[in-house]
């Protein structure tokens, strides 16, 4: 089997993408391969992508970090790699990263191999970030399976970490001479957020009871923990917020029902028209609306439950 291939997952941020794959191509240690995974962009990211003979690359739709990732290391697998290092486009290895994530790397397989995540004006995280600087060895993912690509985003990568080391029981271990950038920062919801462009957060908070499957042996704990999640952010909206009170309490309820529904196929363009729905309407069609799907969802079958029944 060949040995290390590094699968990078890009969008619409060719220059962010560039400094990643320069980044790779620095290496001490270098990968054998390297894999882009051209989520749908419609910059000028393919165009580059086409003038780099040492890159692979696949162009699909864009299926968020997870269905990126899922192809990215589905063929990783069929192209039988030993190891797979991931990586988003917003972030890059330290020169030496990749050398120190295989050091003594015979002597046991069976964990994941994590950097030190290094965010902007921040201080170093000691954090398994599997879509971002992790190495993943070839057995570990013949017995976890791929990425959930259904999760499209925020939580795909916590899913997958927790059903490495939860549900499958691998170790983890964070090699702390091996540093990774990431640029990405956290938003702090105790201050205003601005709910029409809250795509992303629909897929955390929808996505979360998904991890908590993962993350907890039993259902009942995974519901218990996924509520204790959502009422904490129900009291901080009533609590902290000022604009838009009430709507991005809906909004938070709806992504709730889709998460233990597990509506897992609805796409970002619909997620934005019902946060401008939200935006536009309002606070009475808010309620009349959002009781009624409520109620809809809960208690109506859906057309495919029906054919299934008949």
């Amino acid at each position: 089997m060949k040995n290390v291939i590094a699968v990078v997952v890009t969008h619409n941020r060719y220059q962010s993408l560039i400094n990643c794959i320069e980044a790779i191509r620095s290496q001490t240690t270098k990968p054998d391969q390297i894999l882009v995974i051209n989520n749908g962009s419609s910059d000028y990211t393919s165009v580059w992508l086409d003038q780099q003979e040492d890159i692979i690359h696949i162009y699909q739709e864009n299926t968020g970090s997870s269905g990126g990732f899922h192809t990215g290391i589905s063929w990783s697998q069929q192209h039988q790699f030993n190891w797979v290092w991931c990586m988003e486009d917003d972030s890059y290895p330290h020169e030496k990263s990749l050398e120190k994530l295989l050091h003594n790397y015979n002597a046991d397989k069976t964990f994941l191999r994590s950097s030190i995540m290094m965010h902007e004006s921040d201080r170093p995280k000691e954090i398994i970030n599997p879509f971002n600087g992790t190495l993943i060895h070839h057995s570990i993912i013949s017995k976890v399976g791929l990425p959930n690509s259904t999760l499209f985003s925020k939580g795909a990568e916590a899913e997958y970490f927790y059903r490495i080391t939860r549900k499958h029981n691998f170790s983890s271990k964070t090699v702390s001479e091996s540093i990774h950038f990431h640029s990405t920062s956290s938003m702090d919801f105790y201050q205003e957020w601005n709910l029409k462009s809250s795509v992303d957060l629909y897929f955390m908070l929808r996505n979360q009871y998904e991890v908590n499957k993962s993350k907890y042996n039993y259902k009942a704990l995974a519901i218990f923990h996924y509520m204790a999640f959502i009422c904490q952010f129900l009291i901080t909206i009533v609590s902290k917020q000022k604009n838009q009170k009430w709507s991005k309490f809906l909004f938070v309820v709806r992504a709730m029902v889709d998460g233990f529904k597990g509506n897992y196929n609805i796409s970002t363009s619909v997620v934005q028209q019902r946060i401008n729905r939200l935006c536009e309407s309002s606070a009475r069609e808010n309620f009349i609306y959002s009781v009624r799907n409520l109620i809809i969802n809960l208690f109506v079958p859906s057309f495919s439950e029906m054919q299934k029944t008949t």
